[in-house]
């Protein structure tokens, strides 16, 4: 039996240049076909119109509760799995 290597997309939200760099270095670069970070959750929010990924990492910024928001959105209305980090 024959297996085919998965590739996933992935995006980034986080307005922490640390938490980002963090990160990144923990994922493997041969499972990802692309890794986009927004630092913005408006930016994210007009990309993710566009475009989908197999993964949606939010690290909670300036408000929580619309952290809380954005990631319930992106689960209920995306092919996506979103992991929320909160402090």
């Amino acid at each position: 039996m024959d297996f085919q290597e998965i590739v996933s997309s992935m995006m980034l939200i986080s307005s922490s240049e640390k938490f980002n760099t963090s990160f990144q270095s923990c994922l493997p670069k041969s499972r990802l076909s692309k890794v986009k970070v927004e630092t913005d959750m408006t930016n994210a929010q007009r990309t993710l119109i566009d475009e989908t990924y197999d993964f949606v990492v939010i690290n909670s910024f300036l408000s929580t509760e619309d952290s809380i928001r954005l990631a319930i959105d992106i689960g209920s209305n995306r092919p996506s799995v979103v992991l929320l980090v909160v402090p």
